[in-house]
């Protein structure tokens, strides 16, 4: 999966998100007042930024608002979910779907699997 943003809030918060996001196999940035490290950005984000900050695969806030979300709505492009920490086993990951198109055979997938 892409970059994931990290928002905490507060530093231990982000920062440990980020860790979570990192153990995971995922790019993640550190994003809150007063954090430090090679992937993090001590400052504040305006919610209004998450409209037009790319690239992202998700955000991640336990302390998610109003104003986030109407901001990563407003994005044009894929959906960029809100999650909490205790969502980050299920955004780290990008599920794929295997989908067979039976038409073909009038609808009928045993008529697909003879045929192979």
């Amino acid at each position: 999966r892409g970059p994931i943003l990290c928002l905490g809030p507060g530093a231990a918060a982000a920062t440990a998100q980020a860790g979570a996001v990192r153990a995971a196999g995922c790019p993640a940035l550190a994003l809150a007042s007063g954090v430090d490290g090679a992937d993090a950005c001590d400052g504040a984000l305006d919610p209004d930024a998450l409209t037009d900050l790319a690239p992202l695969a998700a955000v991640i806030s336990d302390a998610p608002t109003a104003a986030m979300r109407a901001a990563l709505a407003k994005r044009s492009g894929p959906l960029v979910p809100l999650v909490t920490s205790a969502e980050i086993p299920f955004v780290t990951r990008l599920e794929r779907h295997v989908c067979i198109d039976t038409t073909a055979a009038g609808g009928n997938a045993t008529l697909l699997a003879q045929s192979g």
